[in-house]
C-alpha cells in the first residue's frame, strides 16, 4: 500500500511540474493589470517599421507568453504627437524574470499631428475603434507592413482623408480593393485615377501661364523618383525631376512648368518610381 501512495505522490509531482512550465498566452493589457510585467515603450522617430521600442520585464519566476494585439493604441506623452496604431501582431515568450527590448511596427493615427521624435515616452492603450481596427488586422493577416500605400490607407479611416494610392503591384490593388469596399466607393474609378487610366477632360493652359502640381509620395522604403513631361510622340521635352531619391515616409514635391517655348498640342506629365509609370497626365497647351 505505501508503494501504491509514493508512485502516486511522485506522478502528482511530475504532473504539476509539467504544468507550471507551460504558459497560456495572456494578452499585455491583462499582464499588466495583474502586474505580472512592466513595460516601457519609447519612439524611435518616424513611422512604420520599427518606429516604437517595447521594453517588457517578466515579474514573476515563471514563464509567461504575452500576447500585443494588432490594433492596439500607443498614446504619447505629448499630446501634440500623433497617436499610434499597433499593425504587428507580437507573441513574446518571457522566461522567468526575463527581460526583452523588441521594435514594433505602428502607424499614425492622427495625420496633422506631430511626428515622434526620437525616445518620447508612450504608454499602452485601449484598441482602436472600427474601421481602424479591422484595417490593422486585415495588414497584420497581409504582412503588408513595408507597402507604400499602408499609411495613406490607415488616414482614410482615421482622418476621413482623401486617398492617395502609388500602384506597383497587386498588394496594392489590393489594398485599394480593401478601402473601396470599406467606404463603399468605386474600385475601377480609383484604380483608374491612381493608375492614369481616367477619362476625363485634359488641363488646358494658355500661353505664358505656368503649370503647377503638387505631388504626394508615401514610401515605406527609399525610391527613386523622376517626372518628366513629353510631347504628343511620347519624346522627352522637358525633365521636370531627375531621379530624385525619396526617403521613407511621406514626401511632397511641386512641380512648376513654364509652356512659354512649347508649340500647342497635346503633352502628357509621366510620373515614374524605380523607372515604372506610375501616373499620366495630359496636358493641353494652346
Amino acid at each position: 500500500m505505501k508503494k501504491i501512495i509514493i508512485i502516486s505522490l511522485i506522478i502528482f509531482e511530475m504532473s504539476a511540474s509539467v504544468k507550471s512550465c507551460i504558459a497560456s498566452n495572456i494578452s499585455i493589457a491583462e499582464a499588466i493589470k495583474n502586474k505580472l510585467i512592466t513595460v516601457k515603450v519609447k519612439s524611435n522617430s518616424g513611422l512604420g517599421a520599427a518606429c516604437l521600442n517595447l521594453k517588457i520585464t517578466n515579474l514573476k519566476n515563471r514563464k509567461l507568453n504575452i500576447d500585443l494585439e494588432a490594433g492596439r493604441m500607443f498614446i504619447p506623452s505629448d499630446s501634440n504627437v500623433q497617436n499610434l496604431i499597433l499593425v504587428k501582431h507580437e507573441i513574446y515568450e518571457l522566461k522567468p524574470n526575463q527581460t526583452l527590448s523588441k521594435n514594433l511596427n505602428a502607424l499614425c493615427a492622427q495625420k496633422h499631428d506631430n511626428c515622434p521624435g526620437k525616445d518620447l515616452v508612450f504608454k499602452l492603450g485601449n484598441f482602436a475603434i472600427g474601421q481602424p481596427k479591422q484595417f490593422a488586422v486585415w495588414v497584420d493577416e497581409k504582412e503588408y507592413f513595408k507597402n507604400d500605400n499602408v499609411q495613406n490607407a490607415m488616414w482614410v479611416f482615421t482622418d476621413n482623408t482623401e486617398p492617395s494610392f502609388n500602384i506597383y503591384n497587386e498588394k496594392d490593388r489590393e489594398m485599394l480593393a480593401f478601402v473601396a469596399k470599406a467606404k463603399n466607393w468605386n474600385y475601377d474609378k480609383l484604380l483608374a485615377k491612381f493608375t492614369g487610366n481616367e477619362t476625363r477632360k485634359p488641363e488646358v493652359f494658355v500661353s505664358n501661364k505656368i503649370f503647377s502640381s503638387t505631388l504626394t509620395f508615401d514610401v515605406s522604403e527609399p525610391r527613386t523618383l523622376r517626372i518628366v513631361l513629353c510631347d504628343k510622340n511620347n519624346n522627352v521635352v522637358q525633365e521636370c525631376l531627375k531621379n530624385e531619391v525619396l526617403p521613407i515616409g511621406t514626401n511632397v514635391k511641386h512641380i512648376d512648368i513654364t509652356n512659354d517655348n512649347f508649340e500647342p498640342g497635346k503633352y502628357y506629365l509621366k510620373v515614374y518610381i524605380d523607372d515604372k509609370m506610375i501616373r499620366r497626365r495630359e496636358i493641353l497647351i494652346h
